[in-house]
C-alpha cells in the first residue's frame, strides 16, 4: 500500500502541470538486502492526473500504473482510495 503523506503541485518550465506526491510503504526484502520499517519516496503525476490529488487524499492509498521515466518514479492513470471508503 502506497500511503499519501503529502504533495506539491507546480508547472514545469515547458508548461506541463505536475504533482510530486510523497508516499510511504513498508520496506520489502530484496535479494539479500536487510531492511525493516517504512520506505518514503516521491512519485510524479503529470497532466490531467494532477486533478486527482487534493487535500482530502492525504492519508489515502495511491493506485495506478507505476514506472520509471527519466530517473523519476511516475504513475499513470492515478486514483486514490480514501481511508474511510475502503
Amino acid at each position: 500500500m502506497k500511503k499519501i503523506v503529502g504533495y506539491e503541485k507546480f508547472v514545469s518550465k515547458k508548461g506541463v502541470r505536475c504533482c510530486a506526491v510523497s508516499v510511504m510503504e513498508e520496506a520489502q526484502q530484496r535479494q539479500g538486502v536487510e531492511c525493516s520499517g517504512l520506505r518514503a519516496y516521491e512519485v510524479m503525476v503529470y497532466g490531467d492526473g494532477v486533478d486527482v490529488i487534493t487535500n482530502a487524499c492525504v492519508g489515502g492509498e495511491l493506485r495506478g500504473y507505476f514506472g520509471w521515466s527519466k530517473g523519476a518514479c511516475m504513475v499513470q492513470s492515478p486514483s486514490v482510495v480514501l481511508p474511510n471508503t475502503k
